[in-house]
């Protein structure tokens, strides 16, 4: 389940080529996606200024996904004993209830 979900939240925020064919984002950018918006700011407007945002957006980016993926793996380190600890009651449990017929 953590694998699941770690690869889903990050495929959700990379977005990217699902979102340019289908809509390009728009109409009025009301569908663009975060990876979608960072080439958008890099590669449509004119100026070094804008290159500069959109790889200060890449960076913020990159570090959202890293700062999500340790979360669910902290998250993961938290419930992990548990579920260890609940596999092994449920072992004992089932072996004492056959153990007593």
């Amino acid at each position: 389940i953590t694998i699941c979900l770690f690869l889903t939240i990050t495929n959700g925020f990379k977005l990217f080529d699902q979102n340019l064919a289908l809509t390009g984002g728009d109409p009025n950018h009301m569908s663009e996606l975060l990876a979608l918006n960072i080439y958008n700011t890099f590669y449509s407007r004119v100026g070094a200024k804008w290159m500069g945002i959109g790889q200060a957006k890449a960076v913020i980016f990159c570090v959202l996904v890293i700062a999500i993926a340790l979360v669910v793996l902290g998250i993961w380190a938290l419930v992990r004993p548990y579920h260890e600890a609940t596999e092994l009651s449920d072992k004992f449990d089932s072996v004492a209830a056959a153990a007593q017929k």
